[in-house]
C-alpha cells in the first residue's frame, strides 16, 4: 500500500495551516491558508507576519495583535500549544470589487514543533473562521434589542418604525439562514449544547460523522451519546458551564459507537469547549468546534515508527562501517609497517654499492644509482607518512588547553632551513586558545606552513598570513600564501590520501599531509576546507574547539 504524501495533505487541507520560525517569519503555508488571506506564498515566505498582517497598520501594537503575539510567545517559552478561542484580526479578502481589508473572527491553536534537542524550532497555527458564527450572535442580540425597541414605539403608535424592524428581521432571517448554511458545510466539526443540561441545539454533517449519524437534536448530551460515561467529557461540560471558562483538548482520545450496535470506535480529537455568554452575563450554552485527528495520529505515529526503524538501520551501518574502517586502518598499518624493511635494505645497500664501486661507474650508471636511492627514501618517506596517518585514527587524544600563538612559534623554528635564503613576510595575527591535543595541532600547522612554504618558492615576494576569528564557540582559523595555487574545481582531491595537484619534478611531497590535518581536524569536532585560484595563492581553513575561557555565553 503507498504511503500517503504529507506534502499534499497539508498542502489540500480544506484547513488553513502556516507554519512560522522562532523570529515569526513565514516558512510555509497551504492553499487554504492562502484564500482566506487573498495571499500568495512567495510574498509570504520570509516575511514576519506582524510586517505582513499588523492588524491595524495605523496602530500595529493594539490589543488584538498583542493577544496574538503573546500567544507565540507562550508557544515559544512553555513549548506547549496555546489557543485563541477568539480574536478579532484583520486580513485582505477576495470580494466581487476585488481584494478588500476587513475585521474578520478566528479562532485559532498555535502548535509547537519540536527540533532534536526539544526546542521550539516552528509554530504551526491553524485558523478557523468564526466570523459568520459571531455575526449570527451579534445579529440575534440585535435583533432582539431591535424586537423589544419596535415593541415600545408600536406601543407609542410610531407603525412606520415597525415596519422597519420587520424588515429587518427578515433581511436577519436571510442572513441567518445563510450563515447556518456555512456553520453546516464547515470542515471541523461543529455544535452548540443549550442550557445546563447540555442539549443539542445545532450540529453540522462534520460531527455527525465523528460521532456517527444519530439522533441529536433536541437531546442532552448524556442521552445523546450514552457511551461518553466515564470518559470524562460530560464532567468537561459542566466544569466549562459552571466555571465560564473555555476548555482546550488536544490529542484527546474517545470512543464512540459510530454505528448502531457496533463495538466502540475510538477517536483522537482536537476540541475547544467555548461558553456562550447571555446579555446578563451567564452562561447560556456551550459552543464545540474541533477536528478528527485520527488519521493524521496515526500517520504521525507511522512515521514515527519509519523513523525509528531508519534510525535503528543506520546506527546499524554505521557501526558497520566503523568496524571496516577499523579493520582498514589495521591492515594499511601492518602493510606500511612490512614495507619499512625492504625499503631501507634498498637504500643502505644502494648507498654500499655507491660508496665501493662509485668511482667506477660512468655518468649514466651513477644517475641510475641516485635515482634508486632517491626512490627508496622517497618510498620510505611515504610509508612513514601512511603509517602516521594509520595511527591519527587509533591515538587517543590527550586535550588540553592549547595556546596557538606558541604553537605558530614552536613550528615556525622547526621550519626556518626550509625559509633559508629568501625573505618571507609573515603576517600572523594574535590568536587564541583552543582545547585539543597539542602534539597533533602542531602537526596540522606543520604541514600547512611546509606547504605555504613550498608553494610559495616561485614567487619573488612570498606572503604567509596566519589568522583567526570566534563563531559560535569554535575557533576559524586559516592558513593563507600567495602561492601557486589552484583551480577550485579541484579542492575536493586536496585533502585525500596521495591526492597531489602537482608532479614530484614541481614540488616534493607525498600526498598525506593535507589528509592527516583533515583527519587530526575531524577527530577534534572540526571541519577543514580550502579556497585558491590558479596563480594567486590558496587559503586553508579549519575550525576547532575553543578553549572554555575563550567561549562567550549566550
Amino acid at each position: 500500500m503507498p504511503s500517503p504524501d504529507f506534502g499534499q495533505l497539508f498542502r489540500f487541507s480544506p484547513n488553513p495551516y502556516m507554519v512560522l520560525d522562532r523570529e515569526l517569519k513565514y516558512v510555509a503555508a497551504n492553499d487554504a491558508y492562502l484564500r482566506v488571506t487573498a495571499s500568495r506564498l512567495e510574498d509570504l515566505l520570509g516575511r514576519n507576519v506582524f510586517d505582513l498582517f499588523p492588524h491595524d497598520p495605523a496602530n500595529p501594537s493594539n490589543e488584538n495583535a498583542r493577544m496574538l503575539r503573546a500567544s507565540f510567545e507562550r508557544v515559544l517559552s512553555s513549548r506547549a500549544s496555546d489557543t485563541l478561542a477568539l480574536i478579532m484580526y484583520r486580513v485582505p479578502l477576495h470580494t466581487e470589487a476585488g481584494i478588500v481589508i476587513e475585521e474578520r473572527f478566528w479562532s485559532a491553536t498555535h502548535t509547537p514543533l519540536l527540533d532534536e534537542k526539544g526546542e521550539v524550532a516552528f509554530i504551526l497555527q491553524h485558523t478557523v473562521d468564526v466570523t459568520e458564527l459571531q455575526r449570527l450572535k451579534q445579529a440575534v442580540q440585535m435583533a432582539e434589542a431591535e424586537r423589544s425597541h419596535a415593541t415600545d414605539l408600536l406601543g407609542a403608535g410610531v407603525l412606520q418604525r415597525a415596519q422597519q424592524v420587520q424588515e429587518t428581521n427578515r433581511t436577519l432571517d436571510a442572513e441567518r439562514r445563510h450563515l447556518l448554511q456555512l456553520f453546516e458545510q464547515a470542515p471541523g466539526f461543529m455544535t452548540f449544547l443549550r442550557g445546563r443540561h447540555h442539549v443539542f441545539e445545532l450540529a453540522n454533517r462534520a460531527y455527525y460523522q465523528v460521532v456517527g449519524h444519530r439522533e441529536l437534536i433536541g437531546k442532552p448530551v448524556r442521552e445523546a451519546l450514552p457511551e461518553l460515561a466515564g470518559q470524562g467529557f460530560y464532567e468537561l461540560l459542566d466544569k466549562v458551564f459552571t466555571s465560564g471558562e473555555p476548555f482546550v483538548g488536544r490529542g484527546l482520545s474517545v470512543a464512540l459507537q459510530r454505528q448502531p450496535g457496533a463495538p466502540l470506535d475510538e477517536r483522537s480529537v482536537d476540541f475547544v469547549y467555548q461558553p456562550i455568554f447571555g446579555a446578563n452575563g451567564a452562561v447560556t450554552g456551550i459552543f464545540v468546534q474541533g477536528h478528527d485527528m485520527t488519521e493524521r495520529r496515526k500517520a504521525e505515529e507511522e512515521v514515527k515508527r519509519l523513523n525509528q526503524t531508519l534510525e535503528r538501520r543506520v546506527q546499524a551501518r554505521t557501526a558497520e562501517l566503523v568496524e571496516a574502517n577499523k579493520e582498514l586502518e589495521s591492515f594499511s598499518y601492518s602493510v606500511s609497517h612490512d614495507l619499512r624493511a625492504p625499503l631501507r635494505h634498498i637504500t643502505g645497500f644502494a648507498q654500499l654499492l655507491e660508496r665501493r664501486i662509485g668511482t667506477h661507474l660512468d655518468a649514466t650508471s651513477r644517475e641510475y644509482m641516485k635515482t634508486i636511492s632517491d626512490a627508496a627514501r622517497q618510498g620510505g618517506k611515504m610509508v612513514d607518512d601512511l603509517l602516521n596517518f594509520s595511527r591519527m585514527g587509533r591515538a587517543e587524544l590527550k586535550k588540553t588547553q592549547v595556546s596557538l600563538d606558541e604553537l605558530i612559534s614552536q613550528v615556525r623554528r622547526e621550519l626556518a632551513p626550509e625559509a633559508e635564503g629568501r625573505t618571507v613576510t609573515w603576517k600572523v595575527a594574535a590568536l587564541p586558545q583552543v582545547q585539543g591535543d597539542p602534539a597533533l595541532l602542531r602537526l596540522v600547522f606543520k604541514n600547512l606552513l611546509s606547504n605555504a612554504l613550498k608553494y610559495t618558492r616561485p614567487k619573488p615576494e612570498p606572503t604567509i598570513e596566519v589568522d583567526s576569528r570566534e563563531e559560535e564557540g569554535d575557533i576559524h582559523v586559516w592558513v593563507k600564501d600567495n602561492g601557486v595555487g589552484f583551480e577550485m574545481e579541484y579542492v575536493d582531491k586536496l585533502f585525500g590520501v596521495f591526492q597531489r595537484l602537482h608532479t614530484a619534478d614541481q614540488f616534493e611531497g607525498t600526498g598525506i599531509g593535507l589528509a592527516n590535518v583533515r583527519r587530526i581536524v575531524a577527530r577534534h569536532g572540526g571541519r577543514t576546507w580550502a579556497e585558491g585560484k590558479a596563480g594567486e595563492g590558496a587559503t586553508f581553513h579549519f575550525t576547532l574547539p575553543a578553549a572554555a575561557s575563550e567561549k562567550v555565553s549566550t
